[in-house]
């Protein structure tokens, strides 16, 4: 398979793969040649940790009300999820415990209350449990990050385009200038109306998908320009209205700040995420950067727009004060 391509890939490599060889021959109308062997290393992946680098993890088993307001909380960082045209019936069974029910035809999403969206991190993991039915359902959105301020930077993970019957997931992103970076299916099925595990990571444009814990086979790498993005939304799109809504269950999402390896993304699949040992401390996802200025200029930390110049930052898991 792809022997005779360009670029030869294999997939969901193990230890057991070490040493094998590999060599390219190459010819045209005059004669031919064959390179020497190439021998393939595997190394076993370090110590897995699932507690490591992960900013927030919502079990979406429950849904509580305050008066009025429902939610679903982040057992890390207290990022709840909250909910819009849902309530404790949008409570169903998941893959451990109970999941949340979206319903497109209810207009029903989530976003959540705190954080910052997690791709403009150096490197990054969506993971979660999604059953849904892509046959019908073109381009309609598990997980997004998009912007209130414009319509165009996106990065989503959802049902394939066009809808088929082969229920193919797809993953999205357009940069704020918008040029398409990713606009690709995966490969093995994933909305089939079945409860299938989905994990994502991204380290600089090289992002992979995994499937039911085994690396898909589309290639979804790709160089990485700026998205400025600041809403995290669980069954739509969320920008100045929310669209692209799903009918389909979600369960067990979490997101790190960093790749998950395949040892982990196993781990993920087969039990719940371990709650935390104890108070997280917060993290910078981004540092403050300083900049030139006229004279009297106003400069405006934390919200871009409101002065003649912004300064930037972003927090993880925690509050943040200026001095």
């Amino acid at each position: 398979m792809n022997a005779t391509n360009p670029a030869y890939s294999v997939f969901s490599l193990t230890t057991n793969n070490s040493g094998e060889t590999y060599s390219v021959t190459v010819s045209n109308g005059v004669n031919g040649a064959t390179s020497s062997n190439a021998v393939l290393t595997v190394l076993p992946d370090g110590p897995p940790d699932v507690r490591s680098g992960l900013v927030s993890y919502w079990p979406l088993d429950a849904v509580s009300n305050t008066a009025g307001i429902y939610t679903t909380p982040d057992l890390y960082s207290a990022d709840d999820f909250l909910l819009f045209n849902m309530d404790g019936s949008n409570v169903q069974p998941g893959q451990f415990g109970n999941s949340l029910g979206f319903d497109n035809l209810a207009n029903t999403y989530a976003t959540r209350t705190h954080g910052f969206p997690i791709y403009n991190t150096n490197g990054y993991s969506v993971a979660m449990w999604v059953k849904g039915d892509g046959s019908f359902q073109a381009e309609a959105r598990v997980y997004s990050e998009g912007s209130t301020n414009s319509n165009v930077p996106l990065f989503t993970i959802g049902t394939g385009y066009p809808a088929s019957p082969a229920g193919l997931a797809e993953i999205f992103i357009r940069n704020d200038a918008g040029g398409e970076l990713v606009s690709k299916n995966s490969t093995r099925t994933v909305f089939d109306n079945n409860w299938h595990h989905l994990v994502w990571t991204d380290v600089g444009g090289q992002g992979k998908l995994y499937v039911d814990g085994v690396l898909d086979e589309t290639d979804f790498s790709y160089t990485p320009s700026p998205l400025t993005l600041n809403v995290t939304a669980l069954g739509a799109v969320v920008r100045a209205a929310p669209s692209a809504m799903i009918f389909a269950d979600i369960d067990e999402t979490a997101i790190w700040n960093r790749a998950l390896s395949s040892t982990e993304i196993q781990i993920v699949k087969n039990s719940s995420l371990p709650a935390p040992l104890g108070a997280i401390r917060p993290t910078f996802v981004t540092q403050p950067a300083g900049t030139n200025v006229f004279t009297r200029a106003n400069v405006d930390a934390l919200s871009p727009g409101r002065g003649d110049v912004s300064i930037f930052l972003s927090v993880e898991q925690g509050q943040y004060s200026f001095v």
